[in-house]
């Protein structure tokens, strides 16, 4: 039930392009029809680059992302 549920909305979402922290978020848009466009974290535990920002930047620009999926873990800076 659930599951089809998720599988109904994720057709019914207008921008299918989204990024994400790191890789992980591949597999749900894979199962939803969706696609992972760039991640933040390019390297899994590595910070990324500002060169790695600036591909990232250029990436929300050409696709006009607005969805951005993140761990709360990884959201406060310690």
């Amino acid at each position: 039930m659930l599951e089809a549920d998720l599988q109904a909305q994720a057709k019914q979402v207008p921008q299918k392009r989204f990024f994400s922290a790191h890789n992980a978020w591949s597999y749900f848009a894979d199962n939803y029809g969706l696609e992972l466009v760039a991640t933040y974290e390019p390297v899994e535990g590595q910070e990324p680059s500002v060169q790695d920002l600036a591909r990232l930047g250029e990436i929300v620009r050409q696709y006009s992302l607005k969805t951005f999926y993140a761990e709360p873990q990884k959201t406060t800076g310690s």
